[in-house]
């Protein structure tokens, strides 16, 4: 893993569009983007992030059918 690919939970929340606060509100829930503990932060790989904006595109999408 390169640290290079962690982002805190305030970048993943600006990556993201939510709020720091609903991030940390989803991993109380476990509800949201797998993140985990690294030196004491909150932290996401951004592989991650990108599969999970994926399944909330496949679960909620709407339209588009001919």
């Amino acid at each position: 893993m390169e640290a290079s690919r962690l982002l805190t939970i305030e970048q993943a929340a600006e990556w993201t569009g939510l709020t720091v606060k609903t991030l940390y509100r989803y991993r109380q829930r476990n509800i949201g983007p797998e993140s985990f503990t690294y030196a004491g932060r909150v932290v996401y790989e951004l592989p991650a992030l990108e599969r999970w904006v994926d399944q909330q595109r496949a679960a909620t999408r709407r339209g588009g059918r001919p």
